[in-house]
């Protein structure tokens, strides 16, 4: 009986061994499972800040000291595939000294190395690049998190392993969950909180205290701190959207850089006001021109409708790129001595600042800022400076642009807004004779003092005579009078149109006593000093009709010109403005064909006395109808005219004093502006 007890026993103890074995090797078999069942590592994402991170501009300080606090409050944009992907590629390589050319055109440029993006063809901002898996949520969205918190919070990933962790249970002590980070976040510790999310938390006591008191009032310890989350899909997956916000600014699969006909080049240059820009990122020329380029290739659509029968490839076909003159002008800095030459001493150089009132700053500060430019070219010493700092970044940027689009066989162009209009011109009316070479440096500077074109006398100056003057367009009086003592370099290229907007040209021409004249040939050159003459195969001068900065420019080829109203730019926006418009021309048409007979002598009545005087008057005036004619037809073989108008909407109509305001700055985003010159350069004879 004893013995089948014990048998009993040793059967129980046996079955218990077996099934602890059985559960042993299960626990085993749930380990291992899981090890298999690691996360892969989520798709490596390219991103970049919307909002740049400092300039490399002469005299514009850094927007952020510290890029890694103050980007978490700007917008994120995410790099379209091809993008990333190039970027990717060139980061396996280890290659960071190359850098990879970026976005549509390829206008941007990656340094790996810096982990920024910057401009190619002009000096500007330059934006932050990070590649990350790992995000977190400072403020209200997700962002890519920087290269040094992404490897440690993927550090501490691998070594707490959280995927193997039950989060549902409560009894999990800091040593599975608490990673501590170090390095920029030494004071700082991150807990994971599921097997893909962690929450960041600082080390700080009023953190701490905070932390508690709230959390206890949440039943929560861990509440506060800052989320993080593994992978881009778990991202999606809370936030419950694709469409999250930092990143849908850019990125879409079906959009990615290309390689578009490009067969027209124009380099746009600003006008007054630029300096701004360090205040106003509105009054960026890049900022500008960017819209600018979206706005030629959504009219490159309306042009092909209107007119099939141009060759207009995609988009238009148009390349335009910013050149900046004013940055190089530190006006603000120390700018003279105003004692002897060979002092060293700080208080001896005059700037600006030493000049300006203190009373009322922002008014100021405004003047300074936008008026300042227009007395510096009024200024030979500073107007020497613009005109060589133009011409030399327009030279730079086009053997640049040359250098990395061997294949282009297009045209170059100039688009040159306000006071850039005089400058661009003045550089244009001097490209006969090869005053500099194209150097740069102190270089440019003997040579400006080794080469004169002119050594005036300064004479006395009679007010009333020289006002009666400039109107007669007095050559001996623009010979005094005029600034012949600069001297301009030669561009690298002939400038195939000259679209001026918002220009003042006409009234300087006036003031200097120019009169405007075809290109010379080589028997019929003017010798006439006041006679100007651009070297340009077309010009354009495009207005607003409520721009008070602009000025009519046919006047100064002939003065009868200025009873002919400009040519009317092709409205192209629609709505109630368009019946408008219809209503004007067939009435400035109408005028126009009476002014034209007029000057034909149509009108005039001629007795049987005067009849042979009347026709010698009748011939002499229509052969000086048709020399300013053929001088402006010299100036625009295209359109034979120079002045054009945009077309005022309704509401500029009723109170053309408040739009003054936003007329001479409007250019930039002006559809019928770029239709206007999209269809010129593609009829151009």
């Amino acid at each position: 009986m004893q013995d089948i007890k014990t048998k009993a026993v040793d059967e129980i103890e046996n079955t218990e061994d077996l099934e602890a074995k059985k559960l042993e090797n299960y626990n085993l078999t749930i380990s291992d499972r899981c090890i298999t069942e690691e996360p892969e590592v989520p798709e490596t994402l390219w991103f970049y800040c919307e909002k740049p991170q400092g300039d490399t501009r002469n005299g514009f300080p850094l927007f952020l000291e510290n890029p890694k606090n103050n980007s978490d409050n700007f917008t994120w944009c995410r790099f379209s595939k091809i993008d990333a992907k190039k970027l990717e590629d060139c980061f396996q390589t280890q290659n960071y000294e190359k850098k990879v050319l970026l976005k549509d055109d390829y206008l941007f440029e990656a340094d790996l190395q810096l982990m920024r993006m910057t401009a190619v063809y002009w000096i500007g901002p330059y934006f932050e690049i990070r590649r990350s898996f790992w995000f977190y949520k400072p403020v209200s969205t997700f962002i890519p998190c920087c290269k040094e918190l992404s490897e440690q919070l993927e550090q501490g990933f691998q070594k707490l392993k959280p995927w193997k962790l039950s989060f549902d249970e409560k009894n999990l002590n800091d040593d599975q969950i608490k990673f501590k980070l170090t390095d920029l976040y030494e004071k700082q510790y991150c807990v994971f909180e599921s097997p893909a999310g962690a929450i960041i938390h600082s080390e700080l006591i009023a953190s701490k205290i905070g932390r508690v008191v709230i959390g206890a009032l949440m039943s929560n310890e861990n509440f506060g701190g800052t989320k993080t989350l593994r992978g881009w899909n778990q991202v999606l997956e809370v936030t419950g959207s694709k469409n999250v916000e930092f990143c849908n600014d850019e990125f879409d699969e079906e959009v990615t850089s290309f390689d578009r006909e490009i067969n027209h080049v124009i380099f746009c240059v600003h006008g007054i006001g630029q300096n701004l820009a360090k205040k106003m990122d509105s009054m960026d020329l890049p900022v500008s021109v960017d819209q600018f380029r979206l706005l030629f290739q959504k009219s490159s659509s309306i042009i092909k409708t209107d007119h099939p029968d141009l060759n207009i490839p995609e988009l238009g076909g148009v390349q335009v790129l910013p050149i900046q003159w004013r940055q190089q002008l530190n006006v603000y800095e120390r700018n003279f001595k105003n004692c002897e030459e060979d002092s060293d001493e700080e208080n001896e150089f005059l700037s600006l600042e030493d000049v300006t009132l203190p009373g009322i700053p922002s008014i100021r500060s405004l003047c300074n800022d936008v008026m300042m430019d227009l007395l510096l070219y009024m200024t030979s010493h500073h107007k020497q400076h613009m005109v060589n700092h133009l011409t030399m970044e327009i030279n730079r940027v086009h053997t640049l642009y040359m250098e990395k689009n061997k294949d282009f066989k297009g045209k170059f162009s100039i688009f040159a807004h306000s006071l850039g209009s005089l400058l661009v011109a003045d550089i244009l009316a001097n490209q006969e004779n090869e005053i500099l070479d194209n150097t740069n440096g102190a270089d440019n500077e003997a040579a400006m003092k080794d080469n004169e074109i002119y050594m005036v006398e300064k004479p006395d100056f009679n007010f009333s005579e020289n006002l009666r003057a400039i109107g007669r367009g007095n050559a001996k009086f623009f010979k005094k009078f005029s600034d012949s003592d600069i001297k301009y370099q030669k561009l690298n290229f002939d400038v195939n149109m000259l679209f001026e907007v918002g220009s003042p040209l006409g009234l300087f021409y006036f003031l200097r006593g120019n009169r405007l004249k075809g290109k010379r040939d080589e028997h019929g050159e003017d010798k006439n000093p006041s006679v100007v003459n651009l070297k340009v195969k077309a010009v354009y001068n495009i207005f607003h009709p409520h721009d008070p900065i602009a000025y009519r420019l046919e006047p100064t080829v002939n003065k009868s010109k200025s009873k002919v109203l400009p040519q009317r730019i092709k409205h192209t926006k629609g709505g109630i403005t368009s019946i408008a418009v219809g209503i004007n021309d067939t009435q400035n048409k109408l005028f126009s064909t009476i002014e034209t007979l007029k000057n034909f002598g149509i009108f005039n009545k001629y007795n049987d006395v005067e009849g042979e005087a009347g026709s010698c008057k009748e011939s002499k005036s229509t052969n000086g109808f048709e020399n300013w004619e053929r001088e402006i037809a010299i100036l625009n073989p295209n359109q034979l005219r120079l002045d054009f108008s945009l077309t005022e909407n309704v509401t500029e109509s009723m109170n053309p004093y408040l739009s003054a305001l936003l007329a001479h700055n409007g250019y930039w985003i002006d559809q019928d502006v770029c239709c206007f010159i999209l269809n010129e350069l593609y009829t151009s004879l």
